[in-house]
């Protein structure tokens, strides 16, 4: 299961999305997620 995440940067105020994909570790048998960054969210137009 895939889904966006957004994360603001508490000193600038930037918005960063990022896509964050949640799976099962085989070897441990405990969820786990991978982050992948998409790019700075614009403040205007609210669009990557």
């Amino acid at each position: 299961m895939a889904f966006i995440v957004y994360q603001t940067n508490s000193k600038t105020g930037t918005v960063y999305a990022y896509s964050q994909e949640a799976y099962r570790d085989p070897v441990t048998k405990r969820p786990k997620s991978k982050k992948t960054y998409l790019g700075r969210v614009d403040p205007v137009t609210k669009e990557l």
